[in-house]
């Protein structure tokens, strides 16, 4: 759920950083993520200078970020739809903002557009779930006919799919 990715970015922030800002999109998730972290990053003795959500629809983030620039926070939470990302995360690079980022929306980090993004994204640190190593035969064989099918390693919202599929297939 939303609330632990945002307690393990918290977790993570407040053991490199003192200060925070978050800038988040205005959905469940967001919500979820800013709350969870600002719980955990406060109890570590975290202070967060800048709190805000934003609507899915916004493109144009560049007077939002010049005033958590001002705030001169260590790091920055960022997220948002794959929509979005993209453009928050140029703007964040065009207005020179050099703090790491710690990034909730891993879906957007596989898209073709954010890998596009190349330097600017370099460094970004995202919560997520991984594909285990511990696999079966079956699952070693579904991973490779997705790679003979894609040209691609399967990402984990695509596993995380199968394992759905899997589960409705035994009710």
């Amino acid at each position: 759920d939303a609330t632990k990715i945002g307690k393990k970015a918290g977790s993570f922030a407040i053991s490199h950083y003192k200060t925070a800002a978050v800038f988040v999109v205005n959905n469940s998730t967001g919500k979820g993520i800013a709350d969870g972290f600002a719980e955990v990053f406060q109890a570590g003795e975290g202070k967060i200078l800048f709190n805000n959500l934003y609507s899915d629809q916004e493109t144009d983030f560049r007077t939002t970020l010049i005033k958590i620039a001002a705030t001169n926070p260590e790091v920055l939470l960022l997220g948002g739809r794959p929509k979005t990302a993209v453009d928050l995360l140029k703007q964040t690079k065009e207005l020179r903002l050099s703090q790491p980022i710690i990034f909730h929306e891993r879906n957007a980090i596989d898209t073709k557009e954010f890998l596009e993004l190349g330097k600017a994204v370099e460094g970004i640190v995202t919560p997520s779930a991984i594909i285990s190593q511990n696999l079966t035969n079956d699952e070693l064989r579904v991973l490779q006919n997705y790679q003979d099918r894609y040209q691609e390693t399967m990402p984990v919202w695509a596993a995380e799919s199968y394992d759905a599929i899997k589960l409705l297939s035994m009710i």
